[in-house]
């Protein structure tokens, strides 16, 4: 057998063995895994389009349908390589650090849409020329031969892209095509359209994080909705962004503000909202997830921590749901962040921010561990030193004060009468009424 039959033997039993794998993984789970994992379809496509970011913000078009999800993006086109460790799932060791995914596990996930994707758009062939591309990516089949076949006539056609018609850039270089159809036995379209509306709310509530912590994205369209993002205000250690969500005539009818506060590749996020008087106050954050990695990582809405940390450089689990604690790099990230934190509440106190119980309020675990309990002491200690209250006093003085020299009175049976009552005979600051209910929650954290 000549040496290149046999690199392509070798090559096809490696793919086999780790394609069946992750695909009987993946499908094998528990219906709370898979119905999370299927959620995430549009973080590992938007994923890999920031991969393909070269020196030109990468802009991206989501159209779903009852039965179709097509995802496309102008960023870097696929080359020889990326096709090879895409349908092999066998990558070649990455070098560019800055890199937050590949095509693998991440994006072996996807299928849990569908099991057969078209791969269409733009070849970049080795003569530095734009060629037509379009091949189907199937593993839709549960027999190994069958597969394996699937496999090879996928390597035919790469080998044989240099061979197809050249074609001129177009604003889309990269297409994937998720079609649903009646011969999937294992996703009902019930799940694909669900997977679809999930995916569509995730996107909206969390694509503002996404873009504000990169440079990587011009405008993201999914469906007939249309988001940009500008810097409002730019510091050396912070920024407030705009993130504007557009109808396709150009309507802005949305404006998410954050502020995001960055110490080397660390950075930590909360929203803001805007009063009649125009001035910042903090928004709520408590359905958020709580870690990114670049991209939000499904499933820590729950870690103790009230806003959102990023870093790229996190070491994530295999399933991109959270971070394993105990790793060097996490935990420096994680304290990190409690310095970026303590000089937010700081700020917070000196321009007298308002609503700050929104950037205190961590969800309550009851099966939390000890390294996150300790972690979660550590964030209470702060907030409860930070004089970020607005308080009242008997004489009408409404200073701002730490939940260290606040009484907090709350009787539920009648919060707003006890409160008054407290409040004429108690020499002591107390908060303000309508903030009351707000600050008891984060003191009974």
């Amino acid at each position: 057998m000549p040496d290149n039959d046999v690199y392509k033997q070798k090559t096809l039993d490696s793919a086999l063995n780790t394609i069946s794998e992750k695909m009987e993984a993946i499908f094998n789970d528990t219906d709370i895994n898979k119905n999370k994992n299927r959620r995430r379809w549009v973080w590992e496509l938007l994923q890999n389009a920031s991969d393909c970011y070269d020196n030109k913000p990468v802009d991206v078009c989501i159209n779903t349908t009852e039965k179709s999800v097509t995802f496309m993006h102008s960023g870097k086109c696929f080359s020889k390589e990326n096709l090879i460790d895409l349908f092999t799932q066998i990558s070649a060791k990455r070098t560019n650090e800055e890199k937050t995914g590949k095509f693998g596990t991440g994006f072996i996930s996807t299928h849990l849409l569908a099991t057969k994707v078209r791969i269409k758009g733009a070849y970049q062939s080795y003569d530095n020329k734009l060629r037509k591309l379009n091949i189907l990516l199937d593993r839709s089949s549960q027999d190994y031969n069958e597969l394996r076949n699937s496999i090879s006539i996928a390597l035919d056609n790469i080998d044989n892209l240099e061979n197809n018609e050249e074609i001129e850039k177009e604003l889309y270089n990269t297409v994937f095509e998720y079609n649903y159809d009646n011969s999937e036995i294992r996703i009902s379209k019930a799940e694909f359209q669900r997977a679809c509306s999930e995916a569509y709310a995730d996107w909206e509530s969390t694509i503002p994080f996404v873009l504000a912590f990169s440079d990587k994205f011009g405008t993201v369209k999914f469906n007939n909705i249309i988001v940009n993002k500008r810097i409002v205000r730019s510091c050396s250690n912070f920024k407030i962004i705009n993130i504007n969500f557009n109808r396709e005539n150009n309507d802005c009818f949305k404006t998410v503000s954050i502020l995001v506060k960055f110490q080397d590749s660390t950075s930590i996020a909360c929203l803001l909202g805007r009063n009649d008087n125009s001035n910042y106050y903090f928004d709520d954050m408590s359905k958020y997830p709580k870690l990114f990695c670049a991209f939000p990582l499904i499933g820590t809405e729950d870690f103790p921590f009230p806003i959102i940390i990023n870093d790229s450089s996190f070491y994530v689990t295999k399933e991109r749901d959270n971070v394993l604690i105990n790793q060097a790099c996490n935990i420096r990230i994680l304290n990190t962040a409690l310095i970026l934190y303590e000089n937010l509440l700081n700020g917070a106190a000196r321009n007298h921010v308002e609503k700050g119980f929104n950037i205190c309020q961590i969800i309550d675990d009851d099966l939390i561990d000890n390294e996150l309990l300790n972690y979660k002491k550590k964030v209470q200690n702060l907030y409860f030193q930070a004089p970020i209250i607005k308080a009242v006093t008997p004489d009408g003085d409404e200073p701002f004060c730490s939940m260290n020299n606040i009484l907090i009175p709350y009787y539920e049976q009648n919060p707003s009468g006890f409160w008054l009552l407290v409040h004429k005979t108690v020499n002591c600051p107390i908060p303000n009424e309508a903030e009351l209910i707000n600050w008891k929650k984060v003191y009974s954290l």
